[in-house]
């Protein structure tokens, strides 16, 4: 899960708070992700085995303490949101529930495409998380979806036109 911050003036470079968010995290993990239980974060500890958890990792991670990469503001925001889909999916908000780190994302500012992702470059589609658009996998595969519509669409067109032009000269 990802937590959502706009930052104002005069901070200027979210890209870089997001980079070294990251540095840290790796940092405290000896160069890779970090993994921590829920149950520990919320009392404040640090993980330090993974043994007899009830949930089996699927990435190889170092057993660690998020709270030390992570600002306390979007900790409590992880833990809000689990806490809420805990109430939708009973039992995601276990203590066995493991957290990795770092996820963070930056988005630019959006790129001008059409309702089909062309860029203002012809034949130039851009889609998912590059095209600044999306913000899931959702809507990264509608972006792809709409894109594919648009290409179809073109090729469509241009067949037709070449068709036509053979048919004028054979008349």
């Amino acid at each position: 899960m990802l937590v959502s911050k706009t930052f104002t003036r005069p901070f200027k470079d979210p890209q870089m708070y997001s980079q070294t968010i990251a540095k840290v995290a790796n940092m405290l993990a000896g160069g890779g992700p970090l993994v921590q239980r829920l149950g520990d974060l919320r009392q404040g500890r640090r993980t330090k085995s993974l043994t007899n958890n009830l949930i089996t990792p699927t990435l190889e991670a170092e057993c660690g303490d998020i709270g030390l990469a992570y600002p306390h503001r979007i900790l409590a925001s992880i833990i809000e949101y689990m806490d809420a889909l805990d109430k939708i999916c009973p039992g995601v908000a276990g203590d066995s529930t493991l957290l990795y780190a770092p996820e963070c994302k930056s988005y630019p500012d959006s790129i001008t495409v059409s309702k089909t992702m062309e860029t203002n470059i012809s034949n130039l589609y851009i889609i998912g998380d590059s095209s600044s658009w999306t913000r899931g996998v959702g809507q990264a595969t509608t972006s792809g979806l709409l894109a594919g519509a648009g290409i179809k669409r073109k090729w469509h067109q241009s067949l037709h036109h070449r068709w036509c032009s053979s048919l004028s000269r054979i008349q």
